[in-house]
């Protein structure tokens, strides 16, 4: 749901990046803008599947958590750059000098964020909403499985027995959440896991930055992993 403040944001623009109709769903409805989608840039990994329950994490095909790769963040930068410099020639030095600043920063990022995992990222764990796969890959982490197919807190019986016996045999500690859910906590009370917050969006002020995001999901997981 866009606020109206996005939408003032979106009638001043001349031109909009967005990642994928699927994600952005209101994108089909704007009209006299240049729509760029940054899906078409990368190379989508696709949804991953519960292969006890025989169906998708995602109901797209592809996932489109893309900016949670440094890869795919640095090629974005790049196409956003390209397109810029195209629409406007006459500061083309400038777009082209913020976006070798910016890829700059995403390596020391993730080569900041490689050495802060280094020491956890063969514990297992499990996910509430399955967001993190490109972060996950990237990183080398041991992502096990994941409760829900979407946000959608609402586990049945047999995915909640089938999760708890992955729990027990995967000797699971850490349960990563987008929110301070109760009602998970009390699923697996039984369980001695700790739970911890992670948010692939950036549930976050305006001061930071796609930078910031990566940081706190990387501390989450350390913290939590770290611990067990």
């Amino acid at each position: 749901m866009l606020k109206p403040s996005d939408k003032r944001k979106i009638r001043s623009s001349n031109v909009i990046f967005y990642v994928d109709d699927h994600l952005e769903t209101f994108i089909n409805k704007i009209k006299d803008k240049t729509l760029i989608k940054l899906s078409d840039v990368v190379a989508l990994l696709p949804s991953r599947y519960d292969s006890h329950f025989s169906y998708k994490v995602h109901t797209t095909s592809n996932d489109l958590h893309i900016w949670l790769s440094p890869d795919n963040a640095k090629k974005i930068v790049e196409h956003i750059k390209l397109v810029l410099c195209k629409i406007d020639p006459e500061n083309a030095e400038v777009y082209d000098k913020n976006a070798r600043l910016t890829i700059i920063r995403i390596t020391e990022l993730a080569e900041k964020i490689k050495q802060l995992l280094n020491t956890v990222k063969t514990k297992p764990y499990v996910v509430t909403h399955d967001a993190y796969q490109y972060f996950e890959k990237y990183f080398g982490l041991n992502f096990i499985t994941s409760l829900s197919s979407s946000h959608n807190t609402n586990i049945s019986v047999k995915k909640l027995a089938h999760i708890q016996k992955v729990i027990t045999k995967n000797n699971i500690s850490c349960i990563f959440s987008e929110s301070q859910n109760d009602k998970i906590r009390n699923l697996f009370s039984q369980h001695k896991v700790t739970f911890q917050i992670l948010d692939p969006i950036g549930n976050i002020s305006q001061k930071e930055s796609y930078f910031d995001i990566m940081q706190n999901i990387a501390n989450n997981f350390f913290s939590c992993l770290s611990t067990t």
